[in-house]
């Protein structure tokens, strides 16, 4: 029984940055299947200015049922990495039961109704984007310099050829993937999950959320759900470049069920 792992790259990126990663998921037995997302990597020609977080999840569901796996009885495990997990948390809720776990890789999570955008916490954030929208032609983001981990995010543990690469082959990221409001289907059942936070420089870990659980505040009770688990790397927001045969091998731990579980938090009166 071989694991198959959809893995769907964040913002500016596409299959091309899981390269080394999926060969040593290949070498462990497993069969990874890299993603590309409308209007990014070699998929850039065919962005357009409504080329939106829901053609993102189309992509995903199309990837889903068009996945005919050699063994149909290995798990099928989602993988998002950043933005990728908004699109991917999107598709697994549209097609209840057809993936066994969803790894959140260094990403936050989604909420029905708030867009990527609504999800970072600067409010100054949006205008920022939207300023460098203007810089290009209105609809699209230039890929970031290679020195703004403001936008890129930590890139602890990259070397030059690492960056290089980012720079070489990021795409303009289409401002309306992280404008337009993520739709989930009422009432659609979650999927077990796991989450891997990359801790240096990085904006969470098991600790951190273990914290927000223990506030008992409601929005943070699903993240103690009982299929829950987490696990720490530690390196910076692109581990697919910095530790790829490490990041395998806790990609495959996690599809297990593996990691660590939270403990519920006290319920608020």
């Amino acid at each position: 029984m071989m694991t198959h792992l959809l893995l769907v790259p964040g913002g500016y990126t596409g299959a091309w940055i899981w390269r080394d990663t999926a060969h040593h998921l290949r070498q462990k037995g497993a069969t990874p299947h890299p993603l590309t997302l409308t209007g990014l990597g070699d998929r850039r020609h065919l962005a357009t200015p409504s080329t939106t977080l829901a053609t993102h999840v189309d992509d995903i569901v199309q990837a889903l049922d068009h996945l005919d796996p050699a063994d149909p009885s290995g798990p099928v495990v989602l993988v998002g990495h950043s933005y990728g997990i908004h699109p991917a948390v999107g598709a697994a809720l549209r097609r209840p039961g057809r993936i066994d776990r969803l790894i959140f890789l260094d990403a936050a999570m989604p909420a029905h109704g708030r867009s990527v955008i609504d999800a970072n916490p600067d409010p100054a954030y949006r205008d920022r984007l939207r300023t460098r929208a203007q810089s290009l032609d209105g609809w699209r983001l230039p890929v970031p310099p290679m020195h703004d981990e403001a936008l890129w995010g930590s890139l602890a543990d990259l070397t030059e050829p690492d960056l290089k690469r980012l720079e070489q082959l990021g795409a303009p990221q289409p401002l309306a993937t992280l404008e337009e409001p993520l739709d989930l289907p009422k009432d659609a059942p979650w999927p077990p999950f796991s989450a891997v936070f990359c801790t240096r420089g990085g904006f969470a870990s098991t600790a951190a959320i273990q914290a927000l659980v223990d506030t008992g505040n409601p929005q943070f009770r699903m993240l103690a759900d009982p299929t829950a688990r987490y696990v720490d790397l530690d390196t910076g927001h692109y581990p697919m470049l910095s530790r790829p045969e490490e990041l395998a091998d806790l990609l495959l731990l996690a599809a297990s069920g593996e990691g660590q579980p939270l403990r519920q938090g006290p319920r608020q009166p």
